[in-house]
């Protein structure tokens, strides 16, 4: 790896607190640091110092030692690249044609404090096909003409292409099946649902089978058709699904069908006033909004203590007309190739 008159000027920020891997926007008990990369390198974390290497094998073996990402220089071209956790955007960075924020795509996963979500659905107009990737559906058995069973609910043993026999669990037995209009009613009765003007909250603290514990999946693939087990109404466009992934999906079960007018905006947040409610403490009251403006549904963070991200791709390109700037825990890395280090944006 050759030298280069590229010069990749980084601004690091480390919060003193290891919490959940989250970053204080507000704090100021924070470590900073600022260096300057010329090659390929990584760059890593030993307590609270943020430092590059140019081989991880010859890093730093103490316990508090932590790979945050690697810097690759291809053709005078800086890229970053994560390593053994996702990186994450800042939003509060980021800027539309229309002004702060990011565009929601499809598959999307946000992360409002250390709650995330996944946009699992979207359409923006009512000509759009709707791609729904709502919990991606599971294969499931369907009971065949041959082979003889019975509803564990009703103990019928009826089945028809509107209300096959399905196994959509790990039961066996004589508890393998149930109708799929039996389980939709069972599911039903579980879940809670609120209502706002523009959001709809479908919330449970349980789905799985009382029998073998296994959770059931939101839709089941059989015979090339996805059948849904959990009914959402899903409104006229323009809306957007938000689904709780990840850790805090126990916490946090639910589905989120947000629907929004053009130029108009809905808060996502702890308080009671949110459009949609996070019942988390790293989230704040108003924590974050969604737009919709020209087809777009757009993401803005509202200056919250934790931060609003989204995840990041594996490969960023570090652009020549402004820093790039991500969250790697509890630290955050503000990355530029301008020649000047003062055009890298504060983080309080």
């Amino acid at each position: 790896m050759k030298n280069s008159n590229n010069i990749l000027n980084i601004k690091t920020s480390t919060w003193a607190r290891d919490s959940h891997g989250l970053y204080d926007y507000e704090s100021h008990s924070t470590f900073k640091k600022q260096f300057s990369a010329t090659k390929t390198c990584y760059i890593v974390r030993v307590g609270t110092e943020v430092q590059q290497t140019l081989n991880l094998t010859e890093a730093p073996g103490q316990e508090d030692f932590t790979p945050l990402c690697m810097v690759s220089l291809e053709k005078n071209e800086f890229s970053v690249l994560w390593l053994n956790e996702y990186l994450w955007s800042v939003v509060k960075t980021m800027r539309t044609k229309h002004g702060p924020g990011v565009a929601l795509a499809l598959d999307d996963v946000v992360k409002l404090g250390r709650v995330s979500f996944k946009i699992t659905a979207l359409r923006a107009s009512p000509y759009q096909e709707l791609s729904d990737n709502t919990q991606d559906s599971e294969d499931s058995f369907l009971q065949e003409n041959q082979e003889k069973g019975v509803c564990r609910i009703c103990l019928s043993d009826d089945s028809t292409a509107q209300n096959p026999l399905i196994s959509p669990c790990k039961c066996i037995g004589s508890m393998k099946y149930i109708h799929l209009g039996c389980l939709q009613k069972w599911i039903a009765s579980r879940m809670v649902v609120r209502n706002t003007s523009n959001c709809m909250t479908y919330s449970w603290k349980s789905m799985d089978c009382e029998i073998c514990k296994s959770s059931f999946p939101f839709k089941i693939g059989s015979n090339d058709k996805d059948l849904e087990l959990f009914k959402i109404d899903k409104p006229t466009a323009p809306f957007i699904v938000l689904e709780a992934v990840g850790s805090d999906r126990n916490r946090n079960r639910g589905v989120h069908v947000i629907s929004i007018s053009n130029d108009n905006s809905i808060t996502l947040g702890r308080g009671h006033d949110a459009d949609v409610r996070i019942s988390d403490i790293s989230v704040s009251r108003c924590h974050a909004n969604v737009k919709f403006k020209d087809g777009s549904f757009i993401l803005e963070d509202n200056n919250s203590k934790f931060g609003t991200l989204i995840k990041s791709g594996s490969k960023l390109m570090v652009q020549s007309t402004g820093a790039l700037v991500l969250q790697a825990g509890r630290t955050v890395l503000s990355m530029s190739t301008k020649n000047n280090s003062n055009d890298l944006p504060d983080l309080h």
